[in-house]
Order: C-alpha cells, then sequence, then structure tokens
C-alpha cells in the first residue's frame, strides 16, 4: 500500500506530499489517496502500488494487465478494485 494521504505539507500555498511523478519531478498529481497492489514479492508490490497511486483511479487497467490484484482508494473513500481483487475479495468473502 502507498498513500498521499499522511506524510503532506504546504509550499507556497499548494498540498506536496512525497511520492514524486518521475515525469515531472514534481509531487505526483493524483485522484487517489491510497493505492494497494498485490504482488509476489513486497519490492514488485510497492513498485507497483507507486503506479497505481500516480495513476489514479484510471491505472487500474493497467495492473490488471499485469494481473496484479489492486484497488485505489480516491479522495472521497471510494474505493476502486480492479478485477482481479475483486475476485480475491469475493473468494475471500464466500470461502471458493
Amino acid at each position: 500500500t502507498s498513500g498521499v494521504d499522511h506524510r503532506r505539507w504546504q509550499v507556497a500555498g499548494k498540498q506536496a506530499h512525497h511520492i514524486i511523478d518521475p515525469r515531472t519531478g514534481q509531487p505526483a498529481e493524483t485522484d487517489a489517496l491510497t493505492a494497494t497492489v498485490i504482488a509476489s514479492s513486497g519490492v514488485q508490490a510497492e513498485a507497483w502500488a507507486k503506479v497505481a497511486l500516480i495513476g489514479g483511479t484510471h491505472s487500474l487497467h493497467q495492473l490488471a494487465d499485469a494481473h496484479l490484484p489492486a484497488l485505489v482508494v480516491d479522495a472521497q473513500h471510494t474505493v476502486y478494485p480492479n478485477t482481479e481483487m475483486s475476485t480475491r475479495i469475493a473468494v475471500m468473502e464466500y470461502g471458493g
């Protein structure tokens, strides 16, 4: 899980955080508050969680293409799971 919900500060009246978008070198402008990815290793999960966080809710299709369960939570606390994560949640809930 990676997020911009805790380590935040203000710079020149704008909110900033510690997740840097490599395309701009600036704090990522994203609609995501947190992102969670399940992967075969912690390093892989952390890297993909950053991708999901920076890409926001629109990045979930990339993670689905990589067959990684993922979800993004936006600033309104709406949860957006991709298909792989929805399947995992259903199995956990219903014991499939």
